[in-house]
């Protein structure tokens, strides 16, 4: 079983949209079809935009041997990284590919990382705590609860 883990190519923006698409609906049932639409127009402009004056977006894809299996993409500023989408194909989530990118995630930008996810995706909620996110705060957007979440650098005294 080979992994790894490239920087983001043009070349798989049709790729990577496709997984981003087939997960948000699989994850995300209880979104409307236009609040679906928004994820993936979303998603596209992250992956298109790459530029910006505030933060430097980064995406990183992991590999199965030679097969795209997921992705994610933050943007770092200068205080702390968010983490914007983390994907990874139905098949091969919980067998640690997940894991791997946010340990990129981790290696490659600054600390602290914060991420937001819809309270009604209990799995990836529970993914992130079992990463050592905190419970930042809970919100309301759409008529849908999420809460915000952060994880601070485990070498850094607070």
């Amino acid at each position: 079983m080979n992994r790894k883990i490239k920087e983001y190519e043009d070349k798989d923006l049709s790729f990577l949209l496709r997984i981003s698409e087939e997960e948000i609906q699989k994850s995300h049932t209880f979104l409307s079809q236009k609040e679906l639409r928004k994820f993936k127009d979303d998603t596209k402009k992250e992956l298109c935009e790459r530029q910006n004056t505030e933060y430097t977006i980064k995406v990183w894809v992991i590999y199965k041997d030679d097969k795209i299996v997921g992705f994610t993409s933050v943007r770092e500023f200068s205080t702390e990284t968010k983490i914007v989408s983390i994907y990874v194909l139905e098949a091969y989530q919980k067998k640690g590919y997940g894991t791997e990118l946010f340990n990129q995630v981790f290696s490659e930008c600054k600390p602290p990382y914060r991420l937001a996810v819809f309270k009604e995706n209990q799995n990836a909620y529970n993914f992130y705590i079992n990463l050592g996110f905190k419970l930042q705060k809970e919100d309301i957007q759409d008529n849908h609860k999420y809460c915000v979440m952060i994880k601070y650098d485990d070498n850094v005294k607070r």
